[in-house]
C-alpha cells in the first residue's frame, strides 16, 4: 500500500512537472507568434521598404529589449510592494519607490535616445505612424485576447 501512495505521489509530481513545461513551452512560443505578428503588422502599416525595415527593425528590437528590462524591473518591485508593503520597513518601501521613479525617468530618457534613433532610419511621417500603428496593434491583441478566453474583449 505505501508502494502504491509513493509510486502515485511521484507520478502526479511528474505529471505537474511536465505539465508546467509544457504551459512554458507553449507561452514561448505564443510569445514568439505575437512577435512575428507585430513586426508583419507595423511593416504593413507603415509600408516599409525592404531597405527601411533592415534598418529599423534592428534599433527597434534593441529598443524594446533595453524597455523591457526596465519594465521587468519594475513589475518585480511593483509584486514586492504589493505583496509585501507592510512587512517592509519605511525605509525600505522609500528605496524601492525611488528605485521605480529612477526606472520611469530611465525610460523617459531611452524613449528620447531611440526617437532620435528612429528619425535616423524612419521618415517623420512614418514615425508618427509608429505611435498610432502601437497604440492599434495592442488594441487588437487586447481585444483577440479576451475573444480567446470568452470575454468580449472590449
Amino acid at each position: 500500500m505505501k508502494k502504491i501512495k509513493l509510486f502515485l505521489i511521484i507520478a502526479l509530481i511528474s505529471v505537474s512537472g511536465i505539465s508546467n513545461a509544457q504551459k512554458r513551452h507553449q507561452h514561448a512560443a505564443d510569445k514568439e507568434k505575437i512577435k512575428a505578428e507585430r513586426v508583419a503588422f507595423i511593416t504593413a502599416e507603415l509600408e516599409l521598404s525592404v531597405e527601411e525595415a533592415q534598418n529599423f527593425w534592428p534599433v527597434f528590437n534593441e529598443y524594446e529589449r533595453k524597455n523591457e528590462e526596465f519594465l521587468n524591473e519594475e513589475r518585480e518591485i511593483t509584486r514586492e510592494l504589493r505583496n509585501s508593503a507592510d512587512k517592509i520597513s519605511d525605509n525600505e518601501l522609500e528605496k524601492k519607490l525611488d528605485r521605480i521613479n529612477e526606472i520611469q525617468v530611465q525610460k523617459a530618457e531611452l524613449q528620447t535616445e531611440y526617437f532620435n534613433k528612429f528619425k535616423s532610419v524612419l521618415s517623420i511621417k512614418k514615425l508618427a505612424k509608429l505611435q498610432a500603428n502601437e497604440r492599434e496593434f495592442r488594441r487588437k491583441l487586447l481585444h483577440n485576447y479576451g475573444r480567446c478566453y470568452g470575454k468580449d474583449g472590449k
